[in-house]
């Protein structure tokens, strides 16, 4: 191990001799010249920053002169003239519905009794109507006719009668009688000029009868007959 150590030393001593203040020194190595690659690389991601162009003074934008708009001509709106106020036209009256026909008067005929009837304090004298054609014009168009005066409608058996004032200018009181001679009911009927056919009063007895006698609206009342009253009723043969 003695002998590395000698060795070791011999050779320190030659090393300073050659680097002694006597030694040449050699030519200084010049230092590298930086070159582009060496330029330090922007971290990943990042951006350059470029160079800021000189700044550019914008050119003055012209104001634009303005034409005048012309004022839109006035339309002219004619002034209506005054419209005279309407004069209304007179209304059209409604034609009425047509009716059977006017009832003209027709003068009291000549009278002759055919029989009469005796109830409660009155006595009549009576024209008979037992004829389908008597019994359809019964008291028609008379202007009037006598207080002791009457119209009695036969029938063969008892029935509900029925009746109308057809073109009759007469109020009347409507008797019913049955075949025993008795009375079963009492009406007064009206006069309905004008009103058509189908939509006249009908006048029906409440009971069946066989004989109808009209005499003047109130003579009921008058002699005090009532329904139930017994009448009676000659006939000339």
């Amino acid at each position: 191990m003695g002998l590395p150590v000698v060795a070791a030393m011999a050779a320190a001593v030659l090393l300073a001799v050659a680097c002694g203040p006597d030694a040449t020194p050699s030519s200084p190595t010049p230092s590298p010249t930086p070159t582009a690659a060496d330029a330090p690389t922007p971290a990943s991601g990042s951006v350059a920053p470029l160079p800021t162009p000189p700044a550019v003074t914008p050119a003055p934008t012209p104001t634009p002169t303005l034409a005048p708009t012309p004022a839109p001509a006035p339309t002219l709106v004619p002034t209506p003239s005054p419209t005279p106020a309407a004069t209304p036209s007179p209304t059209p009256s409604p034609s009425p519905s047509p009716t059977a026909a006017a009832a003209t008067p027709e003068p009291t005929p000549d009278f002759t009794p055919e029989g009469t009837l005796r109830a409660g304090s009155c006595t009549f004298l009576l024209e008979v109507a037992d004829t389908g054609e008597e019994k359809a014009r019964g008291l028609m168009n008379r202007p009037s006719l006598p207080a002791d005066r009457g119209m009695i409608f036969v029938y063969d058996a008892e029935l509900v009668l029925r009746f109308w004032m057809l073109n009759t200018l007469i109020p009347l009181d409507i008797l019913f009688i049955d075949s025993r001679n008795t009375v079963v009911d009492i009406q007064t009927m009206a006069p309905e000029p004008g009103v058509p056919t189908s939509e006249l009063t009908i006048y029906e007895s409440s009971a069946p009868a066989q004989h109808a006698l009209e005499v003047n609206a109130g003579m009921a009342e008058r002699c005090g007959i009532v329904v139930g009253a017994a009448v009676t009723l000659e006939l000339t043969p």
